[in-house]
């Protein structure tokens, strides 16, 4: 039993297979400190997720976010959508759970800071990769002095961009940040958690494989 209030939680962007229904459902069903009361997406398909799990379905978040039930918003929508949705819940009144990136730009960064300054609710970018086990343990050892003092963070990550068959989506454009936009986050929270600091100084070096079919590659103007 947990000794905090259990949250009422709805979801953004639960419309059609997405991490919101692969990862986020399944987590808040699973949690203590969560009770997940309402899906909402402006596709019809947030009807059908919503009848699988016993839940509220909207289609126009105006109306989840008035939902009194809903205490808290799991953000889930594209990157570029993050930062108009965080400001709709914050001034609601409703804590966020934004998705990574937070933004894709420093007018974001300073658009998401004052909205969540003005807002008596509270903003958590989700990044996890700090709470694996593997992470932790290295903190530890860290902490304990057991492997030394940290000097650098050096990560690499071998893999390929998410399956994209619009070749005119806005992920594969310079603007979005390509894959270290989106996905290096993760890494650079590492690092932080750590170093227990902020970085003086990030460098990133990316290399495109030419071997496959382009929606996987994220060829275009990346």
């Amino acid at each position: 039993m947990s000794r905090f209030p259990v949250v009422g939680t709805g979801i953004l962007g639960a419309g059609r297979a997405s991490v919101a229904t692969s990862h986020q459902i399944p987590a808040c069903q699973r949690s203590q400190a969560v009770r997940l009361v309402a899906l909402c997406d402006r596709l019809a398909g947030v009807h059908d997720s919503a009848r699988q799990h016993g839940l509220r379905a909207y289609t126009d978040y105006a109306e989840m976010l008035a939902d009194t039930a809903v205490e808290m918003v799991q953000v889930a929508t594209p990157d570029w959508c993050h930062v108009d949705h965080a400001e709709q819940a914050l001034a609601a009144g409703r804590h966020v759970l934004l998705q990574k990136p937070p933004c894709t730009d420093g007018e974001g960064l300073e658009r998401l800071r004052i909205a969540a300054r003005d807002s008596r609710a509270r903003l958590k970018v989700l990044l996890n990769t700090r709470q694996t086990r593997l992470c932790r343990t290295l903190k530890a050892l860290l902490d304990a002095g057991t492997i030394g003092r940290l000097v650098q963070v050096r990560i690499a990550s071998r893999g390929h961009r998410f399956p994209i068959a619009d070749l005119s989506s806005p992920y594969l454009s310079a603007a979005l940040g390509g894959v270290w936009v989106h996905n290096g986050l993760h890494w650079l929270d590492e690092a932080c958690f750590y170093a227990d600091a902020l970085p003086t100084a990030v460098q990133v070096v990316a290399t495109r494989n030419g071997h496959g079919p382009p929606e996987v590659l994220g060829e275009g103007r990346n």
